[in-house]
């Protein structure tokens, strides 16, 4: 495919950069044209800077305040733009004078013309302003732009501060293709993330670095002869939007939000001086006609504490006949790096003391367990070192040989098996988002599944479990992060799984609402009518 590029110079954004590399390294497409806007020349002489100031005296405060925060986060080096003379092979350039108005260019029918003869299929907007007219439609496939804010929430800007000055646990992205209404175009493509709740700087950084995945993902199905949008983004079918058109925030704005950003801050300073995080481990047995189907009745877990120098997380449960076996995640905060350890499980509760089950010299967590063909496997997270490993009990429950890697040169989180008519889906968090990876054995070899990412909302999209039935129906555990990492936990029900396809829909939020001392919990699992789950809280050192 041809892609042509709006640039403002002649420099590719250091966030995009990494998309149109890998476009071209895939061989989806490649840039055939760079079009450089240039202004018009002016005599007129510069204002003076006192005339400056006085003409966007409304907007001083946020002005001084966002270049105080740049110079914080500066220590923090961004990757370099490419230079479009870098780009293989050699780009075609057009330099264009649009006509403007207050915000909009919109290009001349001369210019529209020429660019059309390039016969491109997607142009790609990282430069001039709110685009009008017929450049709208020059592409075969239109011109795509990012709106860095969730446009169901945020339409306007500047992108990434509002979130902050609103204290908006989420923050979004929207790829969309352009029309004449305002981030109002057809959405390709859509994800949102936690938002950075202190920094306007590092909350845009953040989405901004999320984005070539978005791109990447829609230039993938377009390739295929899909139709470009994200899965999740087509279900919406009708637009509505019903807050204000944000701008650049008044000085009497600012000052009202000022406040309360310093008042929030102060909070978290207190409430986590001398403390730290430290994950727990819950459990709950009942009799049930559905065994291995999670208690949904939090509140009746009992928790178990680890000591003060280490957390046990993520839990899994297995039956191996009448005995319950537990794993977990130990990670000892000297060493910050994680071992499985396991606990045999009893209808009433721990029996004995854990001990260690598999030890390796890189972090290990997320240890789900599974039998097949009379073996016992395990499946733990080693997304450091970018593969998805299994392992085979050479003596179960506590000795365990690599047997295997799934995956390679990919940083998989939380890598999960589900067995579903008839194929194996290896279901994983990549980047935040949620992929699938397609297989006809447990064993591999797993194949991406055509409709990734299947979920881009990092309030469901990370894998918090085994998927389990209940009335015949197939749900999907995740975890909540937002307003932080393992904040709660979301059930949805898979409606629709193939080796081709994917639909859902979030049924349960689930947050630690019976326990005030409690800040999240993000695995939930059962074996043989005992539920286990894990609890997030600040511990004193």
């Amino acid at each position: 495919m041809r892609l042509g590029l709006l640039l403002d110079e002649p420099l590719i954004p250091w966030w995009i950069a990494p998309a149109i590399t890998a476009a071209a390294e895939q061989a989806l497409a490649h840039v055939a044209l760079v079009v450089l806007r240039r202004d018009a020349a002016t005599t007129a002489p510069r204002p003076s800077r006192p005339r400056l100031w006085w003409k966007n005296r409304h907007g001083l405060g946020y002005a001084l305040l966002d270049r105080l925060d740049r110079r914080r986060v500066r220590k923090d080096r961004l990757p370099a733009s490419l230079a479009i003379q870098e780009l293989r092979p050699p780009v075609a350039v057009l330099e264009v004078q649009p006509e403007t108005t207050r915000f909009s260019d919109r290009l001349s029918e001369v210019d529209v013309a020429a660019i059309r003869g390039h016969e491109l299929d997607v142009l790609i907007r990282l430069g001039f302003r709110i685009l009008r007219g017929p450049i709208l439609d020059a592409a075969r496939h239109g011109t795509w732009s990012f709106h860095h804010g969730d446009n169901r929430v945020y339409r306007g800007g500047p992108p990434g501060v509002w979130e902050v000055l609103e204290d908006r646990t989420e923050s979004g992205v929207t790829l969309q293709r352009l029309t004449e209404e305002l981030d109002g175009g057809q959405v390709l493509a859509r994800l949102v993330c936690a938002t950075h709740r202190f920094s306007f700087e590092r909350n845009l950084r953040r989405l901004l670095a999320r984005s070539p995945t978005m791109l990447l993902g829609s230039l993938q199905r377009l390739h295929r002869g899909d139709d470009p949008v994200q899965s999740s983004a087509a279900d919406e079918a009708w637009d509505s939007y019903d807050r204000p058109l944000y701008r650049v925030p008044t000085n009497r704005q600012l000052f009202g939000y000022l406040p309360r950003l310093a008042s929030r801050y102060l909070a978290q300073r207190r409430r986590t001086a001398g403390k730290r995080l430290q994950w727990s481990l819950g459990w709950h047995y009942a009799a049930s006609p559905e065994p291995d189907t999670p208690s949904g009745v939090f509140h009746r877990y009992r928790e178990i504490r680890p000591p003060k120098d280490r957390f046990w997380a993520d839990p899994f449960v297995v039956r191996e006949g009448e005995r319950r076996w537990m794993f977990f995640e130990e990670l000892r905060y000297a060493e910050g790096r994680g071992e499985v350890a396991v606990w045999e499980m009893g209808p009433s509760g721990p029996i004995g003391a854990p001990r260690l089950a598999l030890q390796r010299p890189y972090h290990l967590s997320y240890p789900q367990v599974f039998s097949h063909g009379g073996r016992w496997y395990m499946l733990p997270e080693t997304a450091d070192e970018r593969r998805v490993e299994l392992y085979r009990a050479e003596r179960f429950p506590d000795e365990w040989g690599l047997h295997s890697t799934l995956l390679t040169d990919i940083a998989a989180a939380d890598a999960t098996l589900l067995d579903h008519e008839g194929r194996w889906y290896l279901l994983a968090s990549v980047a935040d988002e949620l992929h699938a990876f397609v297989a006809g054995q447990p064993l591999g070899p797993f194949l991406p599944h055509p409709a990734n990412p299947l979920v881009t909302d990092i309030r469901w999209s990370r894998m918090a479990g085994r998927c389990f039935r209940s009335g015949g129906r197939l749900y999907r555990p995740s975890q909540c992060g937002a307003p932080h990492y393992g904040a709660g936990l979301a059930i949805s029900e898979v409606l629709e799984l193939t080796p081709s396809r994917y639909r859902e829909r979030v049924v349960h939020r689930i947050t630690p609402a019976w326990d005030s001392s409690l800040l999240g919990m993000h695995t939930l699992n059962a074996a043989g009518g005992l539920s286990v789950v894990d609890f997030l809280r600040l511990a004193r050192r």
